[in-house]
Formats: structure tokens, C-alpha cells, sequence
């Protein structure tokens, strides 16, 4: 079910009038497609403390999860400076996290980053570029990023000498 035909079902029970669904029918259409778009409108219409808000942050909780989620995984078709820069800027609180195409997590906490446009064009961003006992080097657009801090899921917060004594990566795992 859409984001537009719940809030249309539920209109009575939340005291909505009809008119004001018509009058937002472009944030319906809107929310139909994409929950930041969604906000952007609300907002854009100053309709932030209004019922209709109220109802779409009550009714879907779990798109607000999701939207927030996607703005904290790595994204490593970035530049490594602005990896770097987006790993800074929300450590320690809400902080970012990567996603090894097996589904593991990993919350980083800390990054250095190097620019380098002469690495090996085979290596793709996401791929391991450099594993140690005590490093761990990740390609990005335009260079590497090396982590400092990590936190493996259900683990504890550490730096990468501790967690590449305890946890077994693979030069060919890949971050997405």
C-alpha cells in the first residue's frame, strides 16, 4: 500500500477533511514516490505541526528508518576527502557505517583518507584495497580510505589492529 492510499483510508479516523488531501494532493503524490521528498514538501508548505504530518509520522515509521539509514552507509563512488569528511562529521553520534556485500555491517567511527589516481584501474571503490594485521584500506573514487575505528555488528567499538586480530575479511570482499 502506498504512502497516498493509506493517508486517503485513513482520513476520518485521523479528523482529515477531504479538502485538505486535495489541497496536498502534489505531497501525495509525492510521498507515493520517495519519503525525503515527502518531507521536503511538507516542509516547503509549512504543514511541519500540522495533522497531516502527524499521521504520515505516525503511520510509517519504518520509511523514516529506512531514509535515515541510507544517509549514514559510506558510499565509496564518493572522493575519499569527502568520505573522510562525512565519517567526521557524524562520529561518534549518529555515525556512519559500511555494508560488505554479504550483509555484514560495520560502524566507523574513524578514517584517514589518501588521493591517489594511480591505483590499479582493476581495483573498483568498495574493494579491499590493502588488508593487514594492522591495516585496512578500502578503494573510493579517487583514492583510499584508511579505517581507524570500527565496530563489527554485536561487537564493541575498537581500532583496526584489534579488529583484524578477531574478524576474517577476504581481499575479494567487496563494500557497497
Amino acid at each position: 500500500m502506498t504512502i497516498a492510499n493509506y493517508l486517503r483510508n485513513n482520513l476520518v479516523e485521523n479528523d482529515l477533511e477531504f479538502g485538505d488531501i486535495i489541497l496536498n494532493n502534489a505531497l501525495l503524490q509525492r510521498a507515493a514516490k520517495d519519503y525525503q521528498d515527502l518531507l521536503i514538501g511538507l516542509e516547503e508548505n509549512e504543514l511541519k505541526g500540522s495533522k497531516f504530518f502527524a499521521l504520515i509520522e505516525r503511520a510509517f515509521p519504518f520509511l523514516r528508518e529506512e531514509y535515515e539509514a541510507a544517509n549514514k552507509k559510506i558510499d565509496f563512488n564518493k572522493n575519499a576527502r569527502d568520505i573522510f569528511n562525512f565519517v567526521r562529521g557524524l562520529s561518534p553520534f549518529p555515525g556512519t557505517y559500511m555494508q560488505l556485500d554479504d550483509g555484514r555491517k560495520f560502524k566507523v567511527y574513524d578514517v584517514e583518507y589518501v588521493q591517489d589516481s594511480n591505483i590499479n584501474s582493476e581495483i573498483h571503490p568498495g574493494d579491499i584495497l590493502l588488508m593487514s594485521k594492522n591495516e585496512l584500506y578500502i578503494r573510493c573514487k579517487d583514492g583510499y580510505i584508511s579505517i581507524k575505528t570500527i565496530q563489527p555488528e554485536n561487537s564493541k567499538r575498537m581500532d583496526v589492529k584489534a579488529f583484524m586480530a578477531g574478524n576474517r575479511l577476504n581481499m575479494l570482499d567487496k563494500f557497497i
